[in-house]
């Protein structure tokens, strides 16, 4: 992942986005109070998209257009990782919130004195809400390094020609667990700091004055503009850099 390079120097990007709402939400002295809820909200959003594979990759839209077999049933590969492969970790068809809450006290768990104990304070590490666009450029790059490994693991086109419900779903599993457990941490730790500021009384009198320097469109994040980035130049010229056949 490379920011000028794979950033809408015209619409920006999810990291651009993090970094502009990660901005809004701490001046509330110049934003109306609805637009700082808003920013909050689309920060516990962006943060749970950004852990999965395919909104951090420009293959077919992100996946979304590219069809496959679950347990014989049509999907899209988006919406299997979406919504089909966590659903088939927890066995479990329409979720409800207590679905949400029970698998949530379970990485919970996970994390504290379980399996991810040792290595939950490496994904948080340097994250810092002074500097979102780079922290949140880090969280996109880690979680891009799944699309070759695990969403396309023999090549883009090998996932529509089987039925992802066997091998393909066991492999994609603990992808999918360890990802959603690095969201759930990253945010906890993002919304912490946030809070942190508010409720420090020197740093929240410093941060409730107006600061007219930041361009809270968000448009002063975007990468410089340019004709046609070099990854779809890239793309264009050679495929897909998950297609093994190249």
């Amino acid at each position: 992942m490379d920011y000028e390079r794979d950033c809408s120097a015209e619409k920006g990007c999810i990291v651009s986005a993090i970094a502009n709402y990660t901005q809004r939400v701490q001046q509330p002295s110049v934003l109306p109070a609805k637009e700082v809820n808003y920013a909050l909200r689309w920060i516990v959003h962006f943060l749970g998209d950004i852990s999965q594979p395919l909104h951090n990759e420009a293959i077919a839209i992100g996946g979304n257009t590219i069809n496959v077999t679950f347990e014989g049933e049509p999907w899209n590969l988006h919406a299997l990782w979406d919504t089909a492969i966590p659903n088939k970790i927890r066995d479990i068809v329409n979720v409800s919130l207590a679905d949400a809450k029970s698998w949530a006290a379970d990485l919970t768990s996970d994390i504290k004195t379980g399996k991810y104990k040792a290595c939950a304070q490496t994904w948080i590490q340097g994250d810092d809400i002074a500097d979102a666009k780079r922290s949140a450029l880090a969280w996109a790059r880690d979680t891009n390094l799944y699309v070759c490994s695990s969403v396309f693991p023999d090549s883009v086109e090998a996932v529509s020609t089987v039925d992802l419900g066997g091998d393909y779903f066991e492999q994609a599993a603990e992808t999918v667990q360890i990802q959603i457990a690095k969201g759930g941490y990253r945010l906890a730790h993002w919304l912490d700091a946030l809070a942190a500021v508010q409720q420090n009384a020197t740093t929240y009198k410093r941060s409730m004055e107006p600061t007219f320097d930041i361009d809270l469109s968000g448009r002063d994040l975007l990468p410089a503009p340019r004709e046609l980035s070099v990854a779809k130049l890239a793309r264009r010229a050679y495929g897909s850099q998950c297609d093994h056949a190249h």
